[in-house]
């Protein structure tokens, strides 16, 4: 029964400390124009995903209890608030060329990070 006991608590400590990550899918006119759209994000927890915008600056969003997002594209960064906790970090780790109508197009992948900003 200990033996049940400590698994369960091991469990339960995994499915806390699970990171929040974030998938961006974004078109751009052209690649050199800087007038990007990155509002197809999908922002994923350890309760489900849902739907962001991760264009450049701070907003609000859908996901329950989060009161903001921050995202800083040219420093590949973002933060972002929970109700009642402190800011958390997102550092852009992947970026790949997809394809779209759009004249340029890329897929990055954001994960939790220590904010040291």
């Amino acid at each position: 029964m200990r033996f049940e006991f400590v698994t369960a608590l091991l469990a339960a400590l995994a499915t806390t400390s699970m990171a929040d990550r974030m998938t961006v899918n974004t078109q751009c006119p052209c690649e050199w124009c800087g007038s990007c759209d990155s509002r197809d994000a999908t922002f994923f927890t350890e309760h489900g995903s849902y739907g962001v915008n991760a264009n450049t600056g701070c907003r609000g969003t859908k996901v329950p209890g989060m009161t903001e997002l921050c995202v800083d594209w040219e420093r590949g960064r973002a933060h972002f608030y929970y109700r009642g906790q402190n800011k958390r970090c997102l550092l852009q780790k992947s970026k790949t060329v997809s394809s779209c109508i759009a004249d340029h197009c890329h897929r990055t992948e954001w994960e939790e990070a220590r904010c040291s900003w």
